[in-house]
This record gives structure tokens, C-alpha cells and sequence, in this order.
């Protein structure tokens, strides 16, 4: 997969649709908050392309679950997703 391609596609659709994201594949954050949530990531994923489901706790991530939204997808076509977490987050950027 060309992840850098399948953001620009992304972005694309999100200008389009005026959605409130972008997709960074970069992972280039503005926020050093979330560089901190990348090494936990890549911590755990170890020699992975990402880390087991079971090796990242709620407790792993507690600085964090404020500003977490989770999805899942249950159906392809038509695409529906089931909310898991929310945050509830202020929107703080510290």
C-alpha cells in the first residue's frame, strides 16, 4: 500500500466533504503531545507494522484517552462504523 498516496486521497475527500481532519502519513506533529503518543506506539509494535491489540491498555494510554476517538467498522459495503471511545477532550493543545 502507498500510504502516502491513500493520504492525499484522503485529504482530498476530506477538502471535498469539508470534513474537520487531514491525514498526516509523516506523522509530523505540531504538537509534541502527540510524538509521545507515536514512541508508545512504536514501542509496543517492537520490529512490527503496529503493535498487538492486547499489548496497548487503556492504562498505556491514559494521558491520553481524553483526545482518543475509536471506530469500528462493522459493514464494507455500504461502509458503517460503531463509535467505541470518545474523549472528551476540552480541545486542549498542552
Amino acid at each position: 500500500m502507498n500510504v502516502i498516496a491513500a493520504a492525499k486521497a484522503h485529504n482530498q475527500r476530506a477538502l471535498q466533504q469539508k470534513w474537520n481532519h487531514f491525514c498526516d502519513p509523516t506523522l509530523a506533529f505540531s504538537i509534541p503531545r502527540y510524538g509521545q503518543l507515536v514512541d508508545i506506539w512504536r514501542a509496543k509494535a517492537g520490529s512490527r507494522k503496529m503493535p498487538r491489540r492486547s499489548e496497548i491498555t487503556p492504562r498505556d494510554l491514559k494521558e491520553f484517552l481524553r483526545d482518543v476517538v475509536l471506530a469500528q467498522r462493522v459493514s464494507i459495503d455500504p461502509s458503517r462504523y460503531v463509535w467505541r471511545v470518545i474523549g472528551r477532550s476540552n480541545c486542549s493543545t498542552t
